[in-house]
């Protein structure tokens, strides 16, 4: 491992640089004091991800700067520049929509992703799909056009009424067919550029003021007789007020702010930006991290922080977050310096605000469990695609129903039926059986539970599993083909699994396969024959307890059911009679010393027995974790 002088390094700010041997940068990292923060590298107590990175490190390079601010961006310049294994990634590196209104005579909307397009930009929007629904109200509310050229005589968008139609030269012939639309004779620029000034006033989040002017301006025209140009007018405003309703779902004043959250479940990472707009939220992104494994939440904020402003032209006055992020004091002056002004990073406590941060985390929680079950269907489905492929099976294994048997030397005989449903456990669908047979003959005990389950079955109607699985070799097989023959049931997919190799036995093949340990289509039937190991041991590990509970007194000789009563009366159950000391039950009346040690030798017994279950189990986990 690594170790750093630090008698050479500089109480500075600055930027260090660990390389392995080739010379590779294995992480950036930025500190306002570069001899305290390597300092911390050898301290101890460090991630695993960090020792990991210090065991490969050869060196570290040092790079002063003038301020933490500089730090901070020479670091992301040189993270983007080369991609160090140990620093955290964002998975999505796109940049954001905006709305652009040009500085055309007659503004043209449209939407952009390069921030150098001339005009007002307008954003950002978290997807493609919410700057287009923006740009849609814009057509339809302002009628703002979205042509590339001005076409003379009018398009599509203007027949449709989605735009005012400035394309139209001819002033004359303009108002005559403003006329023709049913409209007010209003001068047609002055129109569209009313309506233009309108359109940069709800995208700049006015639109409070903007619903109160065209509510006046209404009423004006309705006074005026301006029929044509009150309704007009009032369309306008009930889809502005529509937009309004669907938009606000906090308040917290009208100032602009990002609330940013993250999310860890053991290696994954996750993080929730809230954008608000003017009091109102104007969208949600996430982002999942790579290589943030053993990162603490102040230093993954610090780095999702800048990495999200990287390439955004604009930050909000505030920026909120559950705890201060690493480098806080540095962080804010770049983002200030970014703004042209004064940016707040600070935690919300209560009120609106906290609960906008509240939000951020549920949905981050949210996201990352859909995440993590998403990958874990897509892994469980692409294991059973190989079952079904090496197994030959008419349909993908959904439900997957395994039996399995257990007893003590042919006594206290149970059965169990585990269930794997797209993969996954189902414990609920769980049954358990107690075989009617009491002699050593797994043969017999699995055609009986074979021939019970699915002869009830037969009578409920209930859906038959894609693969019945049996937890043994090719006798236990023919056992239960055997079981489900005799019910008419030979089209049932059937398999076994034998512990020892973990090969696969299937009806009319001569020799199992051998899938081999790491194999896609094995790993499901482990699965759910573990399960149903695991179940059939616990049940006769409960059953032989009760057996034994209940018989061990009725066993004891000269113990009646006075005597009894009396032991029960004085311990409180059974369980307590037999942990006993025997002078303490000698204590007890109408028992004495003889009787006392009589009463202890079945539960010496029974306590043997007990200690048989957990063996077994022990050596079920050490084969499981073998496998």
């Amino acid at each position: 491992m690594l170790k750093v002088d630090l008698a050479t390094v500089p109480e500075e700010p600055g930027v260090y640089l660990f390389k392995d041997d080739a010379g590779t940068i294995l992480y950036v990292g930025k500190a306002g004091s570069l001899k305290a923060r390597l300092a911390s590298y050898r301290a101890g107590n460090l991630d695993p991800r960090k020792e990991a990175m210090l065991e490969k490190a050869t060196r570290v390079d040092l790079i002063l700067t003038t301020s933490e601010k500089e730090a901070l961006l020479l670091e992301s310049s040189l993270i983007k520049a080369n991609h160090p294994r140990y620093n955290v990634t964002l998975t999505d590196d796109k940049r954001y929509p905006f709305i652009l209104l040009t500085d055309h005579q007659y503004p043209r909307a449209r939407i952009v992703r390069d921030t150098r397009a001339k005009g007002r930009l307008f954003g950002p929007f978290p997807n493609a799909g919410a700057a287009w629904r923006t740009l849609k109200t814009m057509q339809e509310v302002f009628r703002i056009r979205d042509c590339k050229e001005l076409i003379p005589g009018g398009c599509l968008s203007y027949q449709m009424r989605m735009c005012w139609g400035p394309c139209i030269k001819d002033p004359e012939e303009r108002r005559r067919k403003t006329v023709d639309r049913g409209l007010s004779d209003v001068d047609p620029e002055e129109r569209y550029h009313e309506a233009a000034q309108q359109a940069e006033a709800f995208l700049k989040g006015d639109a409070d003021r903007l619903a109160r002017e065209l509510q006046r301006q209404m009423e004006e025209a309705a006074k005026g007789e301006q029929y044509e140009r009150a309704a007009q007018l009032r369309d306008r405003l009930t889809a502005i007020t529509t937009t309004l309703q669907h938009q606000a779902i906090f308040a917290g004043g009208k100032e602009d702010r990002d609330v940013f959250t993250v999310h860890r479940e053991g290696p994954a990472w996750v993080g929730v930006v809230v954008l608000m707009r003017h009091g109102q939220v104007a969208g949600q992104e996430t982002f999942f991290f790579r290589q943030a494994q053993a990162h603490e939440v102040g230093e993954v904020l610090a780095e999702f922080i800048q990495r999200y402003y990287e390439n955004l032209p604009s930050v909000p006055r505030e920026v909120l977050v559950p705890e201060m992020p690493l480098g806080h004091e540095g962080l804010a002056a770049w983002l200030a310096e970014k703004r042209q002004g004064p940016v707040d990073v600070r935690v919300p406590q209560k009120g609106d605000l906290r609960h906008v941060l509240e939000h951020a985390q549920r949905n981050a929680e949210f996201r990352l469990g859909q995440e993590r079950l998403k990958r874990g269907e897509d892994e469980h489905r692409k294991e059973l695609v190989a079952l079904q492929a090496a197994l030959k099976l008419p349909t993908l294994p959904r439900r997957i129903e395994c039996f399995d048997i257990s007893h003590l030397g042919g006594t206290g005989v149970v059965a169990s039926m585990s269930v794997l449903l797209d993969g996954r456990a189902a414990p609920s669908e769980y049954r358990r059986f107690k075989v009617s047979t009491e002699r050593n003959d797994d043969f017999a005990a699995m055609e009986e539970v074979v021939r019970r389950r699915y002869s009830r079955l037969q009578k409920e109607g209930g859906a038959f599993p894609d693969l019945v699985l049996i937890d043994g070799g090719m006798g236990q097989l023919n056992a239960a083909r055997a079981a489900l023959s005799a019910l008419g049931l030979d089209a049932q997919p059937l398999a076994s699994l034998a512990k020892k190799e973990e090969e696969v036995y299937l009806p009319n093949l001569l020799r199992p396969l051998a899938l081999g340990r790491a194999s896609d289509a094995l790993l499901p039937l482990m699965r759910v024959r573990d399960e149903a190991h695991r179940f059939a041991v616990s049940y006769q590990r409960a059953s032989r307890r009760k057996q034994l509970r209940e018989s061990a007194l009725d066993s004891v000789p000269g113990l009646g059911p006075a005597k009894k009563r009396a032991l029960l009366a004085h311990f409180g159950s059974v369980e307590d009679v037999l942990r006993a000391r025997e002078e303490d039950l000698a204590r007890v009346p109408g028992i004495g010393p003889k009787l006392a040690k009589a009463i202890l030798e079945p539960a010496a017994a029974s306590k043997a027995a007990e200690s048989i279950a957990p063996a077994e189990e022990a050596s079920w986990k050490r084969k499981r974790d073998a496998a």
